[in-house]
C-alpha cells in the first residue's frame, strides 16, 4: 500500500496550478463548464475572474462580438460622472460601428482572435467588479454574471437556430421541373416544380453561430441601455421639446441600423432574430428577463466552435479567410435584400420577417445551396451569389418555402405596383402594352444592371430612362 503512487485530484490543486490550467483554454463555453463541474476551479474564478475572462476572450472571441462584449460591460458599470457620449446616437457612432466601418478601422489579420487587447478602462480587467479598478461600483458584473451572460447568450444562440432550422424543415420546397424563366409580371407565371426535402443541416456551422451570437450580444446591449438609462447612470433621456417626437431606445437603435442598411447588410436581422426569439420564449422583449440557465452549462467548445464539419477545421487554422465570411454580406441577405426591393422581382414585396423564420440571413452559403436557395459555385464572399441565368429557378425555390397568403400578398401588391407603372409609361410615351412588355421581359436584367436604382425611393422615373433609352 505504501508503493502506490498517491493519486492528486483537481480539486487538491493549489491557485497557480488552476491558473495555468485557465490560461490554456481557448473559449468561453469550456470556461463557463470548468467553473460549474469543479468547487476549486469555482474558487480560483472568484478570485481571479476578471483577469482569467480577459484572457480568455481575447483569445478566442472575434473582435467584433469583443467589442460588443466590452460595450456591454461597459454600460453595466457607467455611472452619470463617467460622461460616455452625450448622445445615444453619438454612442452608437462611436462605440457600436457598422460591419464595414468596423472591418475598415483594422487590418484584415487583427480582424480575428487578437492576443493583445487595449488595457486601459475598456478592459475586462477594469470593466468587472474584483479587477483592478477599485473603484468600480457595486452595480457592475462580476466575473460570474458576465459569464452567465455569456452562457445565456450563446444557449440562446443556438436554440434559435435550431428553431429556423425546423422552420425550414417543415416547408415542402419545390424545384422547378425544368429550366424557367420568369417575365416581369411574375404573378401571372405558373410553372411545375418537383418537391423535395432539404438536408437536416447538422451541425451548425462555425459562421453561423458567429453571425447569431453577435445579434444577442447586440440585443444584450440594447437591454443594458435601456437598464442604465432607466436608473439615470446615461443621461441620454429623449428630448423634452414637445415638438420633438419621443423614441424609445430600441426604435433609436432600429432606425440608425435601418437607415445604414447597405452597410449593416443582414446584421440587423441578426439583432431581430435574437429579439424575436426572446420575445416569443420569455414573453418579453428584454435579453435580460430571464437568469434562468436554459442547459446544464455549455457543451465545451462545440457550442461555440462546432466539431463536425471540415470548414470548422480550416476556420481554426486560417481563421483570416473565415472572418472575410462575417466581414461581407451574408449570401441569403445579399439576395433578399437586392431582389425584394427591385420591380418585377418575384420576390418583390416579400417580407423579411419571412425570410427571418427560416434562417436566411444567417446560414452559411452550403447551407443555402442544400435547401436549393443558391447555385453559384465556386462562390467568394465578396461575390453576389446569384448568376443571372440561374435567377428563375432559384427564385421558384425560394418562393416555394412561403406561404401560399404572403405570396398572394406580396403579388398583389406588385401587380398594383406594376400596372400603375405601366400606365404612367403609356401615358407619357404612348407605349402599348404588349411592346413594353417585351422590353421588359427580362427582369433579371434589369436588376443586374441596376436599371431600375433599386435604392432611390422614385423608381418609377429611373424606369422611364431605362427603357425610352432602349
Amino acid at each position: 500500500m505504501a508503493n502506490e503512487a498517491h493519486q492528486v485530484s483537481f480539486e487538491d490543486l493549489p491557485s497557480e496550478i488552476v491558473l495555468q490550467i485557465f490560461s490554456s483554454i481557448s473559449d468561453l463555453p469550456t470556461l463557463d463548464h470548468l467553473t460549474i463541474v469543479s468547487p476549486n476551479a469555482f474558487r480560483v474564478f472568484h478570485t481571479y475572474g476578471p483577469e482569467i475572462i480577459h484572457q480568455v476572450a481575447n483569445k478566442s472571441v472575434i473582435r467584433e462580438t469583443l467589442v460588443l462584449m466590452r460595450c456591454v460591460a461597459f454600460i453595466r458599470r457607467s455611472m452619470p460622472a463617467d460622461k460616455i457620449e452625450k448622445t445615444f446616437e453619438k454612442f452608437l457612432r462611436v462605440h457600436v460601428m457598422a460591419r464595414g466601418q468596423l472591418y475598415e478601422s483594422w487590418p484584415m489579420r487583427q480582424c480575428g482572435m487578437p492576443r493583445d487587447f487595449p488595457t486601459g478602462r475598456w478592459s475586462f480587467r477594469n470593466l468587472l467588479r474584483g479587477g483592478l479598478d477599485k473603484e468600480c461600483p457595486a452595480h457592475a458584473f462580476s466575473a460570474r454574471e458576465f459569464l452567465v451572460t455569456a452562457r445565456r447568450t450563446a444557449i440562446r444562440a443556438e436554440k434559435c437556430l435550431a428553431r429556423a432550422r425546423a422552420q425550414y424543415l417543415d416547408r415542402v420546397p419545390a424545384c422547378p421541373a425544368e429550366k424557367i424563366c420568369y417575365g416581369m409580371m411574375p404573378w401571372n407565371d405558373r410553372f411545375e416544380g418537383v418537391r423535395f426535402a432539404p438536408p437536416d443541416g447538422e451541425p451548425f456551422t462555425w459562421v453561423e453561430m458567429q453571425r447569431m451570437w453577435r445579434g444577442f450580444w447586440r440585443l444584450q446591449l440594447l437591454e443594458e441601455i435601456r437598464t442604465a438609462e432607466a436608473a439615470g447612470r446615461l443621461g441620454w433621456r429623449p428630448s423634452k421639446d414637445p415638438l420633438v417626437p419621443r423614441k424609445s431606445f430600441e426604435k433609436q437603435y432600429f432606425d440608425w441600423m435601418t437607415t445604414r442598411d447597405i452597410d449593416w447588410g443582414g446584421t440587423i436581422h441578426e439583432l431581430h432574430m435574437a429579439e424575436e426569439f426572446v420575445k416569443e420564449t420569455t414573453g418579453a422583449g428584454a435579453a435580460g428577463t430571464s437568469d434562468e440557465v436554459t442547459a446544464p452549462g455549455m457543451r465545451g467548445n462545440g457550442m461555440l466552435w462546432p466539431a463536425k464539419t471540415e470548414r470548422t477545421k480550416e476556420m481554426k487554422s486560417n481563421p483570416v479567410w473565415w472572418i472575410r465570411h462575417l466581414k461581407n454580406h451574408a449570401p441569403g441577405w445579399k439576395v433578399a435584400y437586392r431582389l425584394t426591393a427591385a420591380p418585377g422581382s418575384p420576390l418583390r414585396f416579400i417580407p423579411m420577417s419571412e425570410f427571418r423564420k427560416l434562417g436566411v440571413f444567417v446560414w452559411d452559403f452550403e447551407r443555402l445551396k442544400d435547401m436549393g436557395l443558391l447555385w453559384y459555385t465556386p462562390w467568394k464572399p465578396s461575390e453576389f451569389p446569384v448568376a443571372g441565368g440561374d435567377a428563375s429557378t432559384i427564385v421558384f425555390t425560394w418562393r416555394s418555402y412561403l406561404d401560399e397568403a404572403v405570396l398572394r400578398a406580396a403579388d398583389s401588391r406588385a401587380k398594383e405596383e406594376w400596372e400603375a407603372y405601366h400606365d404612367d409609361m403609356r401615358s407619357r410615351h404612348g407605349f402599348h402594352s404588349e411592346e413594353f412588355y417585351v422590353v421588359g421581359s427580362d427582369w433579371m436584367r434589369f436588376v443586374r444592371q441596376r436599371m431600375y436604382g433599386l435604392y432611390e425611393m422614385d423608381w418609377i422615373e429611373k424606369a422611364r430612362v431605362a427603357v425610352a433609352a432602349a
